[in-house]
């Protein structure tokens, strides 16, 4: 009887040692990755740079690089170590969606008051892929067909009164205004063409009023009625 109990206890033993064997090869690949410490400084400076403002890629990859130029750090000994590290940081911001190169696509797709030339140079320059920019602004086009001249329409209706108190200098302004904005050139002919009936027929009437007002006197000399003749000054002669 004791020879069974001790043989029970011994393969009890066994099938302890062989779960947690089992145990530690099922979680291994669960457990947390031991980054260097300045991993982890270079990863909690991404958190606080994406809480303030949602970055693409390229941005995100270009402040953490200054960061590291900023503060070198011991354990990077070559540019292909800063590159490594780069990497993997931001293949997890990407892994836990922090980083999003179609979202920020989207974001500035919708921005009101730009025209789509404006939108695919700020794309541009944040890094956002050709294909991204086109997918974003094709998604937009079709889901909202008439955002882009309703935006047109809006900022000649908000500025309008202000260039057509500019005269003849209203419409080269205005025109400059949307070109700026990222409107085309022929979107910005329509749009225009009221305020450029109205400026003609404003600059018309003013040159009308002009040519019914009486000739204005001549500017008077200090020789023809000077405050100092006036007052008997008399020039001394030499």
């Amino acid at each position: 009887m004791n020879n069974d109990m001790n043989n029970d206890m011994n393969n009890d033993n066994d099938m302890n040692e062989d779960s947690s064997e089992d145990f530690l090869e099922d979680s291994s690949e669960d457990l947390p990755y031991t980054s260097s410490k300045t991993e982890t400084s270079l990863l909690q400076y991404a958190y606080r740079v994406i809480a303030s403002k949602a970055h693409s890629e390229l941005e995100l990859k270009r402040k953490l690089l200054r960061r590291l130029e900023q503060y070198p750090a011991p354990d990077i000994h070559s540019d292909e170590d800063a590159q490594n590290l780069l990497e993997r940081i931001l293949f997890k911001m990407r892994d836990y969606h922090f980083v999003n190169d179609k979202a920020v696509a989207e974001g500035i797709a919708r921005t009101r008051g730009w025209g789509e030339r404006r939108k695919q140079q700020t794309m541009q320059r944040r890094g956002i892929d050709h294909a991204t920019q086109k997918e974003a602004l094709e998604e937009l086009e079709e889901s909202q067909p008439d955002l882009e001249p309703s935006e047109l329409a809006r900022l000649v209706e908000r500025n309008g009164q202000r260039w057509l108190a500019a005269g003849h200098r209203g419409y080269p302004r205005a025109y400059g205004f949307l070109l700026r904005r990222g409107f085309s050139p022929k979107q910005i002919g329509e749009a225009l063409r009221p305020l450029m009936t109205q400026i003609e027929e404003q600059v018309k009437e003013q040159a009308k009023e002009q040519e019914g007002e009486p000739d204005q006197e001549p500017a008077r000399g200090w020789r023809q009625g000077s405050s100092l003749k006036r007052t008997g000054f008399k020039r001394r002669s030499s």
